[in-house]
């Protein structure tokens, strides 16, 4: 199975490089979308193909599939230094090749952890679910950071590596302003579903904007971008603390 998806995936890469010469990043596109398609398809397989996929469910939709979804977590984050450009087609957040490859390869590795979950594919020993499930959503932080830093290059003309984009007051009050929306949604989960571990995920998040507040955005005062995000971060924190309230301790039962 992995020699297939090899051999496929550097077919077509090659395939779209020579289509498309000059244009390295439509290749390394490739190299992201076939594995993630071959995990989609063989998840799709898991219940229709009775050889060789049912009779042996753990080598190619358990832990067989492992590997793979190791491999894309590690392109997620490899492209996400990527500056992503689409040409020939025009840069547009998000609805742009690079990131809605990386966005499905995120689905599709919460797909497969969730059919694990729910016993629909058989449990790998050696995968902690929990942790899972939380390197998961790291990835998925780490990629929206990253959309921002794109968003922020093409849009505000700032060059695409790692001192710039740090040192970019615009950079900077985007993240708080995204960051700080991430931490609102994330709260609001966790306050809906009673779920105090997410709601503190949330106001961990929070916490680190504040303190980057203070410490980064506000270092020059001056900047205009620095103190709209301030302004913005604060009202959101105001509407955080009153739609997003810390979810009550659940009370243990007596026998």
């Amino acid at each position: 199975m992995y020699l297939y998806v090899f051999i496929c995936t550097w077919i077509i890469a090659d395939f779209v490089n020579y289509l498309l010469p000059g244009y390295r990043l439509w290749e390394e596109i490739i190299w992201g979308l076939i594995p993630a398609f071959g995990v989609m398809k063989m998840m799709y397989l898991r219940d229709r193909v009775s050889w060789p996929v049912m009779d042996f469910p753990q080598s190619y939709v358990g832990k067989g599939l492992l590997p793979i979804i190791i491999y894309l977590g590690v392109w997620i984050i490899f492209a996400c230094h990527n500056p992503a450009d689409p040409k020939p087609l025009p840069y547009l957040p998000i609805v742009n090749p690079l990131e809605l490859v990386q966005l499905f390869s995120i689905i599709i590795t919460l797909n497969w952890l969730s059919l694990i979950k729910q016993d629909e594919i058989p449990k790998i020993n050696s995968l902690n679910l929990s942790y899972a499930f939380n390197l998961v959503a790291l990835i998925a932080f780490v990629y929206i950071t990253s959309v921002v830093a794109h968003a922020v290059h093409f849009y505000a003309g700032v060059r695409f590596d790692e001192y710039t984009m740090f040192s970019s007051e615009v950079f900077q009050a985007s993240i708080s302003i995204v960051w700080t929306l991430l931490a609102f949604i994330v709260m609001c989960f966790g306050t809906r579903r009673q779920f105090r571990k997410i709601w503190f995920v949330g106001a961990s998040l929070l916490s680190i904007v504040v303190i980057k507040l203070f410490l980064i955005d506000l270092a020059d005062s001056g900047g205009i971008a620095r103190i709209v995000s301030f302004l913005t971060v604060g009202v959101l924190v105001l509407v955080i603390g009153y739609f997003s309230p810390i979810p009550p301790k659940k009370k243990a039962t007596v026998t």
